[in-house]
């Protein structure tokens, strides 16, 4: 059975760009929620406690731009289709320029609602200790969490670091509380009961439907049915990780994905990751499909580049290409990526950032409920 689905294609190349380089600069203001900052660094914070924006504050160290740039800090609308069943805990923020990345992490810090002060955030029954932050790009239906750095209780902030420009909001981690965990309820938020599954479904999030006058029932909408791969070093002498997750991530959270000795592939036990395909008792009864995550793949040799009109060409000379299929066991998945990826990804350190993940292999994976996939295979 053919079940891989490309729509993006890596073109090989060389890199000679250095990523941590400094040069000279200055840095001024324009006022409002925006400033001109240089290669030395600086600091924009909202401090008007009239705009929508307070307690926005931004801290760019020196060396992390590598010439003048006008900083905006802007209020977005909370991306609520994105977000699913994820509760957003403060405003949502657009940092510009659009997709600005920098040659080190930068500081962010973001307000979250408790304004009675309990400790609890409001409309809610979550502690205030249980908002993290999280990365939200709604083009690519991207969602990633980032680790909270510094929280102040008094003034209700949450401060992380990150590396680029996007939209960036407060959340609530519902995994870090005991309060939702429920026994037909599993960490990849799929319904262990016997709701019967219908074609089409995908991977998890429960779907909305709409039955008929006969009761047959109609998928009407899901939420995001991406799940992530990426594949990672998680320390500078050690071999590169694969991981399985909701969210991209370069923390090393997430299930593993067991490489291949060629590090060509990696291999997982779809029955285990997600409770809807052992609910289905076969891997092969689902349609997998993967792509390369272009904004996040930082590889040594090899970028990138949409394929959509180039797919039936014969020549294919330096690209490589993701793939994905069940295997013949009910269980296993595995994941093919076309290149050696122990010679693609490395850990770069400076010397005052240690253990920045800057090279990743990013791969976005879905599957959709097909009892008739299995009798197709060949």
């Amino acid at each position: 059975m053919n079940v891989s689905c490309v729509k993006c294609v890596l073109i090989c190349f060389t890199l000679f760009a250095c990523l941590f380089t400094g040069c000279g600069g200055g840095s001024g203001s324009s006022g409002g929620n925006s400033k001109i900052i240089g290669p030395e660094g600086g600091t924009l914070g909202i401090t008007d406690v009239n705009n929508a924006l307070y307690g926005v504050r931004l801290d760019i160290p020196a060396g992390a731009l590598a010439e003048d740039t006008e900083i905006n800090i802007a209020l977005t609308p909370t991306p609520t289709q994105l977000l699913g069943s994820i509760t957003a805990a403060g405003i949502s923020v657009q940092m510009s320029p659009a997709g600005l990345t920098f040659l080190s992490p930068i500081t962010l810090t973001l307000p979250y609602d408790d304004q009675n002060n309990d400790n609890l955030v409001d409309g809610t029954d979550f502690l205030e200790s249980s908002v993290i932050a999280l990365y939200a790009d709604e083009e690519d239906h991207l969602l990633e969490p980032l680790d909270v750095t510094d929280q102040n209780m008094e003034s209700n902030l949450i401060s992380f670091q990150t590396d680029h420009f996007s939209t960036y909001l407060s959340i609530i981690d519902t995994t870090a509380t005991d309060d939702d965990t429920t026994d037909d309820t599993t960490d990849d938020g799929t319904d262990d009961t016997t709701t019967p599954l219908i074609v089409g479904e995908h991977l998890f999030a429960n779907p909305a439907f709409r039955y008929d006058s006969e009761g047959i029932p109609t998928i009407i909408v899901q939420s995001s049915p991406y799940y992530h791969l990426t594949v990672i070093r998680t320390h500078l002498y050690t071999g590169v990780k694969a991981l399985l997750d909701r969210y991209l991530s370069r923390s090393g959270r997430g299930a593993e994905c067991v490489m291949a000795e060629d590090y060509l592939s990696c291999t997982f036990d779809a029955q285990a990751v997600f409770s809807k395909v052992a609910q289905s008792a076969d891997a092969a009864s689902w349609d997998w499909n993967c792509e390369f995550v272009e904004e996040h793949t930082v590889l040594r040799t090899y970028e990138v580049k949409d394929d959509a009109l180039d797919t039936d060409s014969t020549d294919t000379t330096g690209r490589i290409y993701c793939s994905i299929a069940a295997g013949d066991d009910q269980t296993s998945v595995t994941i093919t990526w076309g290149t050696v990826i122990d010679e693609e990804v490395y850990m770069n350190v400076d010397e005052e950032v240690f253990n920045l993940y800057t090279d990743m292999l990013a791969i976005r994976m879905w599957a959709n409920y097909n009892p008739q996939a299995e009798e197709s295979t060949p």
